[in-house]
């Protein structure tokens, strides 16, 4: 007599029910408000780079279609960037750009964060960009430029901020605190922003090797502040900065400005203790 193990009867697995994404601004009191109201090209503007030692501040302004408004499953996972991997960053930036009524970018180089300071140069990146809407496709001045995106522009009639007003700007607009977590618009304004900046300062990091600006995107590393102790500053640098204005007259390498000093140069002390170093 033989005895075996009763095979058990096989179960295949439901398939799943489609998911779809969670969305992660779930209200959107402010634009629901404007919209109310009659405003219907809103204009959502952020700012990234405000932080860095190097590289330009960059400003992003994106007006969203009531499509996106209607069917929040169309930027569902659209959030403040800083939320976000590279990757996802880079993603929805496609995403907004491929239903976005209108999308600009622009920026303010070093030199003028340090004329203007860091807020001041915010503010006129993000008036430049709300100009692009509407002006010439590329504006260029002085340490700065403003370039649309999208092939579409529009004059918005709302403009909804991230925590920043523009005296100067004649257009009724609204400052929200953390705006890029509770306002559609100006997620995708940071998104976008971020992923510019971003492209940028992989592409100057070819010309400073040394500072790995790819990587660290002009933030302050560890490795950013020692490869400032051996090198001395760029012409990206912001010399209005800690830990960079330490080294004005020591190490600063601009082409003409001073020839390279002798090492050991500036004091490593004085380095040291500069806070606001990202590991």
């Amino acid at each position: 007599m033989t005895t075996g193990v009763r095979a058990r009867p096989s179960r295949s697995r439901p398939t799943p029910a489609f998911q779809p994404p969670l969305i992660a601004i779930e209200c959107l009191d402010a634009e629901a408000e404007l919209r109310a109201a009659g405003y219907l090209l809103i204009a959502g503007v952020d700012e990234v780079g405000r932080g860095c030692w190097a590289g330009p501040v960059y400003a992003g302004v994106v007006v969203l279609p009531a499509a996106c408004y209607a069917d929040r499953q169309l930027l569902a996972e659209v959030t403040d960037s800083k939320l976000l991997t590279s990757l996802k960053r880079e993603r929805l930036a496609q995403d907004i750009l491929g239903c976005a009524t209108a999308a600009t970018v622009a920026w303010a180089d070093a030199p003028v964060v340090d004329r203007l300071n860091v807020l001041g140069a915010t503010r006129f990146a993000m008036a430049a960009a709300l100009r692009c809407l509407t002006d010439a496709a590329i504006q260029q001045g002085p340490g700065w430029g403003a370039r649309r995106l999208t092939v579409g522009h529009t004059a918005p009639d709302y403009v909804l901020l991230d925590a920043v007003k523009l005296p100067d700007v004649p257009l009724p607009q609204r400052a929200v605190v953390r705006g890029d977590r509770s306002c559609l618009a100006i997620a995708a304004a940071s998104i976008v922003a971020k992923v510019e900046r971003d492209a940028e300062m992989r592409r100057v990091a070819a010309e400073h090797p040394a500072f790995d600006f790819a990587s660290n995107k002009g933030y302050g590393t560890r490795h950013h502040l020692q490869a400032l102790r051996r090198h001395g500053l760029t012409p990206l640098h912001r010399r209005s900065f800690a830990p960079a204005k330490y080294l004005l007259g020591l190490r600063d390498h601009v082409v003409g400005a001073l020839p390279p000093p002798p090492l050991p140069a500036a004091p490593d002390a004085v380095l040291a203790s500069v806070g606001g170093v990202r590991t």
